[in-house]
């Protein structure tokens, strides 16, 4: 009921960081999940789609796209949660 009297904006931010952490912690902590989209890549680019040098670097970036993704998300949550 709170959330319906602050408005919609209020919600929009708080369902963005609320999403934004979920999936930096999924990025951080599990970032081999997203390892078909490299071997597409490396595929597409007609390299050897289990280059286990490029599947690391790509986890290593993933990683570090997580942990920002996290913290903005959770600068923008707690931002939201102030405004309520």
């Amino acid at each position: 009921m709170l959330l319906l009297a602050s408005g919609g904006e209020n919600a929009a931010f708080l369902i963005v960081g609320v999403l934004g952490i979920a999936m930096g912690v999924v990025c951080y902590f599990r970032p081999a999940v997203f390892d078909g989209a490299t071997r597409m890549r490396l595929r597409s680019q007609g390299m050897d789609e289990n280059n286990e040098a490029a599947l690391k670097r790509d986890r290593d970036r993933r990683r570090l796209i997580g942990s920002i993704l996290g913290v903005v998300s959770a600068v923008i949550l707690v931002q939201a949660l102030i405004r309520l």
